[in-house]
């Protein structure tokens, strides 16, 4: 499983509530090092932030566009993921948005012929 899906596995806690710390703790376990790509960098890393900020913790992952990683695939690719994602309508809702994400990606990626 992507981590940018394992994330999911926190929400469920999230909707009976658990302490500011331990949600940035376990987001900041979970991701690590890594850079996690997002469709609304601004909006997310504005609520990203606030929360590290409660909690006293640094992040220690990097917050990036998914356009950023687009730009690693390619030109051909990259319009590709678009056209796919773009056929494939979520609810902005983010299990729901980093699986179509990932989907695509995945599908861009397994085809190498392009």
């Amino acid at each position: 499983m992507p981590k940018a899906l394992s994330i999911e596995l926190i929400s469920g806690s999230l909707k009976e509530g658990i302490p500011v710390t331990d949600a940035a703790e376990r987001l900041d376990r979970s991701l690590g090092l890594e850079t996690v790509f997002c469709d609304a960098l601004e909006f997310d890393s504005f609520w990203l932030e606030r929360l590290f900020e409660a909690a006293g913790i640094e992040l220690s992952f990097q917050l990036s566009g998914v356009h950023q990683l687009f730009g690693t695939l390619g030109a051909e690719r990259a319009l590709l993921l678009e056209e796919i994602i773009r056929k494939t309508p979520a609810p902005h809702r983010a299990r729901e948005d980093a699986q179509r994400y990932v989907a695509a990606y995945c599908a861009v990626t397994a085809n190498h012929h392009l």
